[in-house]
């Protein structure tokens, strides 16, 4: 994760140093772009060490005193199933992609996965 984040923080200060030349909207608005997407790119790791603190200290909790606390495992739970709906949360704050989602797409994708079915059979034994 220390590594992610040096590779945005040394790609946004080499883009930092050609908007230092004169005044232009266009630099302004890829600034504020490149602002956007190393605030994504810094969310997604933020979450996911966020998501693991408590389940990786309830089990070094278990490891060192061999015994189990509530309280640590039911933060343990409640933490464990969040990467899903906290990777949601970074999505729907991101305006490219609530500007480029579409009703019409959402309604599609539930159709799509909705009709679809599977069916598992049985294969046959006259394999050579």
């Amino acid at each position: 994760m220390f590594v992610m984040y040096v590779i945005v923080l040394v790609v946004v200060r080499c883009q930092k140093r050609k908007w230092h030349s004169s005044h232009d909207p266009s630099r302004d608005v890829s600034k504020k772009e490149l602002f956007n997407n190393a605030l994504s790119l810094i969310g997604y790791p933020c979450v996911l060490f966020l998501i693991n603190v408590f389940p990786f200290i309830n089990r070094l909790y278990q490891i060192i005193k061999n015994e189990a606390s509530f309280s640590l495992f039911v933060l343990h739970v409640i933490f464990s199933p969040l990467p899903g709906v906290l990777m949601l949360f970074i999505y729907a704050f991101d305006r490219e992609t609530v500007r480029r989602l579409k009703w019409d797409h959402i309604k599609h994708f539930f159709k799509s996965s909705a009709v679809q079915t599977y069916s598992i059979k049985q294969a046959s034994e006259d394999v050579n």
